[in-house]
């Protein structure tokens, strides 16, 4: 009997039952805790990724400290949303705020449903971290078919007149400078050779004047050998080697205008002499200046003058003096375009011959070659080249893809009327935005705002024109055009992009797209 009772297991079999049972119980009712944190880890570091961004774009723009910090935490609030009521707000616990990056460290405390009586308290903290970073963008979804073309100058030569090819230097304010000795007057060659060892001839950009060396006039000058679309005029000066008789007169002339000139207290000869434009200005012209020395003995000197768009390749070009004798000395300075942001702008658009260095070129997206981009598996846009791809691209609903480094054609033909077709459907039914008005609304992004590709000539050949994407800027149209002979206005602004394919350094031509991405670099867990 006693021995019975000291071998009956049933009542040890129920106590380890219910053990087994309760522990069970227990990982059941952790593992559903476990799972509603996860849920809420993952919920919040989305809300963390939307604060660092939110900081970020407010850095990029110049934003301060307060509104960095404003901006983040409410992002973080509007971000972190749970499937239970009882989880509270999360909190931006940190904000680091570096030169190009913010980093924000977000908490909450989640609820303990089940398994409070393991963990032996009512929450558990859960804490996310994320940082976003300022780059540049290296690839675009859909831009505009416009090449922004630019010059990278590795290596700059010239020569004046029949003399000798001689190397610029580059200086620090990115001139281009050469003084050349002892030369024989006439026009001004250029070779710029471009960072992938392509040469681009400019013949005759301007002209040195030839000063006859038994004539009165032994100086003359202008007080700029090129001038932007919109400047009125030219400062002339002379120099006579002896004063003018009272029937003597001294004239300088550019196009259809003559201006006398008037002694100064310098002894030379000055006056401003109005410039006329052509009704089409491209991609530059030339314009002779002539200063005519009338009288018993008529002498003239001609030298000659860049007459540029904005959007001309070469931004400055100056020769001094405008005209020499021969031998003489002449001190050249070249800088190529650099645009300028807030200021406006006209892109020009055309085809045919008229695609010239310096114009804003139709571009055959059709054509797009992803080899060298290091993204050579995206998908190629699905049309080929043409008008009708061309304008569908200018109105942006076709999804496709560029970076840096993609090798396209420029689109020949008279490309005009299609690009003011493309643009006013682009348009259409936007309600236009002045700049003040656009910068007042807090810069949205319309359909006036245009991702245009910055481009560099890469071949001299006929027909179709390779070009390579050097980068990308962001242009605000301003005004719709009125008919298909006039250009695209707007102007170049900083816009904050949102990250897709960025890159850390800044890309190529002065512009540049800043995008804000998410990064591990300073992450602490």
């Amino acid at each position: 009997m006693c021995r019975r009772c000291f071998s009956d297991d049933s009542g040890a079999v129920a106590v380890t039952f219910a053990i087994v049972f309760l522990v069970v119980v227990a990982f059941a009712a952790l593992a559903v805790d476990v799972g509603f944190w996860y849920t809420a880890k993952r919920q919040l570091q989305s809300a963390a990724d939307a604060a660092a961004l939110a900081g970020c774009r407010e850095l990029s723009e110049g934003a301060g400290q307060a509104a960095i910090e404003e901006a983040a935490g409410t992002l973080a609030e509007l971000n972190f949303t749970t499937p239970l009521d009882a989880v509270p707000v999360s909190e931006v616990t940190e904000i680091e705020i570096g030169s190009d990056y913010v980093k924000v460290t977000c908490d909450t405390d989640a609820p303990v449903f089940l398994s409070h009586f393991i963990l032996n308290r009512g929450t558990t903290l859960i804490q996310a971290q994320s940082v976003a970073k300022v780059g540049f963008l290296a690839g675009a979804r859909s831009p505009v078919p416009f090449g922004l073309t630019i010059l990278r100058i590795g290596e700059l030569t010239g020569s004046i007149g029949d003399g000798p090819l001689l190397e610029f230097s580059q200086g620090a304010d990115g001139y281009w400078d050469r003084n050349f000795i002892s030369v024989n007057p006439g026009p001004l060659d250029l070779y710029a050779t471009n960072a992938q060892g392509f040469t681009e001839e400019f013949p005759a950009i301007v002209t040195v004047g030839t000063l006859d060396p038994a004539g009165r006039i032994v100086a003359m000058d202008v007080d700029s050998t090129t001038l932007t679309e919109g400047d009125p005029s030219v400062r002339v000066s002379v120099h006579l080697s002896d004063p003018l008789e009272p029937d003597e007169t001294l004239k300088a002339q550019a196009g259809a205008a003559s201006v006398d000139l008037v002694l100064q207290l310098s002894g030379a000869y000055e006056a401003n002499v109005p410039v006329a434009y052509p009704a089409k200005l491209h991609p530059a012209e030339h314009q002779d200046l002539t200063v005519q020395l009338g009288g018993k003995k008529g002498e003239t000197a001609v030298c000659t003058l860049l007459l540029r768009p904005t959007s001309y390749i070469f931004e400055d070009v100056q020769a001094h003096p405008a005209a020499v004798r021969p031998g003489e000395n002449v001190a050249v300075s070249v800088k190529t375009l650099d645009f300028e942001y807030d200021v406006q702008y006209e892109l020009k658009v055309e085809g045919g011959e008229s695609i010239t260095p310096g114009s804003f070129g139709a571009l055959a997206f059709g054509t797009l070659d992803h080899s060298d981009c290091g993204y050579p598996d995206t998908p190629l846009p699905p049309f080929g080249p043409g008008a009708d791809a061309y304008g569908d691209c200018i109105v942006g609903d076709i999804e496709f893809a560029v970076h840096i480094e993609d090798m396209v054609d420029v689109e020949p033909g008279d490309m005009a009327q299609t690009t003011s077709k493309g643009i006013a459907d682009r348009l259409a039914g936007v309600e236009m935005l002045t700049l003040a008005e656009w910068e007042a609304a807090g810069r949205p992004n319309t359909k006036q705002v245009m991702i245009v590709p910055i481009v560099e000539r890469m071949q001299d050949v006929l027909g179709r024109k390779p070009v390579r994407i050097v980068g990308f800027a962001t242009f605000l149209i301003e005004e719709p055009l009125p008919s298909h002979k006039d250009p695209v206005v707007g102007t170049f602004v900083e816009w904050t992009a949102p990250g897709w394919l960025v890159t850390d350094d800044p890309p190529a031509g002065g512009l540049v797209i800043e995008a804000v991405h998410l990064t591990a670099e300073h992450l602490d867990f």
